[in-house]
């Protein structure tokens, strides 16, 4: 019997800041591999207060099946000059150009405030980025995902003033608001995906990914929660945050990061002053199933994986059309 290729758990670790966050995997054709995109934060910062979250760059690594990472490094995108904050990239790939959407803050702050902008930059290889603008959204706005619709059509969801805010776009560059119904309460970082015949959205709602499903994209409906629970691999014993969902050749892949010891304030969110052991964070992948009405995840289960080149799949025609 073929021995089973399991990815690496924890599947992979900054070794400069020890705190990668907010993950996403991209098929870079240029190089042929697989690219994680990550928030750098800073474990190692000397801050008493909330500045290692912040003055955070893009993280980079690669890698050919999935399975194990290799550290790149940081994008430079260079925005405006001096040491200012990146979070939560997404990157689509359209007729030769990658897309980012990433959030984006001046400056290195002590507190948490509403000056938080999306940033739309483009590139043709990954790591020459041009600033394109800031979409024309108000703040604060973080935490994109972009998904292109079965007509053609882009859309656009993140987390604005204590909502979801969903945008749609033709060419990726002009943008316009339009309805997202059902995703209500309080949550942050959705990720939407098309899957078995359904769009899926899950949502962090640090206490686990909240799962939304819909037929166009508009209307969604709660189906349920995965990775509140701990699991048993190694340091995946709390709850997995702001996740990314990558699809494979019909199956799906869960990415998500993890504070091994860290206990959140339900109340106030991250708390101030914590030690290097609670900001330290590490990326985990888990395998999702889904029986057309919801998703479920068992993150300890052992599971196969050999990422085919994104290029040379085939696509399966599920969808029908919205119009």
């Amino acid at each position: 019997m073929e021995e089973m290729r399991v990815p690496n758990a924890p599947l992979f670790r900054d070794p400069v800041h020890d705190a990668p966050a907010d993950p996403m995997i991209i098929w870079n054709r240029e190089e042929r591999s697989w690219w994680m995109l990550y928030t750098a934060r800073r474990a190692d910062a000397e801050s008493d207060r909330y500045e290692w979250l912040f003055g955070t760059q893009i993280g980079v690594a690669s890698s050919v099946d999935g399975r194990s990472w290799l550290y790149r490094g940081e994008l430079d995108l260079g925005i405006e000059p001096g040491m200012n904050t990146y979070w939560a990239p997404e990157v689509v790939w359209e007729d030769g150009v990658y897309h980012m959407f990433v959030t984006y803050s001046r400056g290195v702050s002590s507190r948490w405030h509403r000056d938080y902008y999306m940033a739309h930059l483009t590139a043709t290889n990954m790591w020459e980025w041009h600033f394109e603008g800031f979409l024309d959204v108000g703040k604060p706005a973080f935490d994109a995902t972009c998904q292109k619709l079965v007509n053609g059509n882009w859309r656009l969801w993140f987390r604005g003033n204590r909502e979801t805010v969903c945008l749609e776009s033709t060419d990726l560059y002009n943008w316009e608001r339009v309805s997202c119904e059902g995703v209500v309460g309080p949550q942050e970082g959705p990720n939407v995906f098309r899957w078995k015949g359904a769009y899926w959205m899950i949502a962090d709602t640090w206490r686990g990914q909240a799962v939304f499903r819909s037929e166009d994209a508009t209307h969604w409906e709660r189906r349920g929660l995965v990775l509140d629970t701990p699991g048993t691999r190694p340091y995946d014993q709390n709850y997995g945050q702001h996740a990314y969902v990558l699809r494979n050749a019909d199956r799906a892949f869960i990415v998500y990061f993890i504070n091994p010891k860290h206990n959140r304030d339900e109340k106030n969110g991250i708390r101030i002053g914590l030690e290097y052991d609670e900001r330290r964070s590490l990326v985990q992948i888990a395998e999702l199933e889904c029986d057309g009405e919801t998703i479920t995840c068992d993150r300890s289960k052992p599971f196969d994986m050999d990422l085919q080149p994104e290029d040379a799949i085939v696509p399966v025609k599920t969808m029908r059309s919205i119009g």
